[in-house]
């Protein structure tokens, strides 16, 4: 179960104008989830498609080997919603399959400013040294 009191935000992975995709950490437990912006920025809740993510699957993504149907495919994925500046996590509903946009789907390094962070971050996560977040 998601709960703000375990997630923290590990960096940004597309950023269209606003952080469309978004790699998050439960920090108890070292398990990555990937945030998928659903609804419209000018939204007051903000919904996220959320699945949980393997380091090497962030990795494969960053590389461009997969896109985020590759990722969402087959797996439990929930929509969460985030209020603001409340940063509580309400998972409101179970969700199958996601599908995104070609143009929206696959990894495009221009819109990330936070490679860098995310490629130590990960290095860090899977050689089990303490995770330290940005």
């Amino acid at each position: 179960m998601l709960t703000s009191e375990n997630i923290k935000q590990v960096g940004v992975l597309q950023d269209f104008g606003v952080p469309f995709s978004s790699l998050y950490v439960d920090i108890k437990n070292r398990l990555l989830y990937i945030f998928v912006r659903m609804t419209s920025p000018k939204s007051s809740i903000a919904e996220f498609a959320v699945t949980g993510v393997s380091p090497q699957e962030v990795e494969a993504y960053m590389n461009d080997d997969i896109g985020l149907n590759d990722i969402f495919n087959n797996k439990d994925s929930y929509i969460v919603q985030l209020n603001g500046s409340d940063t509580s996590i309400k998972t409101i509903e179970y969700k199958g399959v996601t599908d995104f946009n070609e143009s929206m789907n696959r990894f495009d390094s221009d819109f990330c400013d936070d490679d860098i962070w995310l490629e130590t971050f990960l290095d860090r996560l899977k050689n089990n040294k303490p995770l330290e977040i940005a």
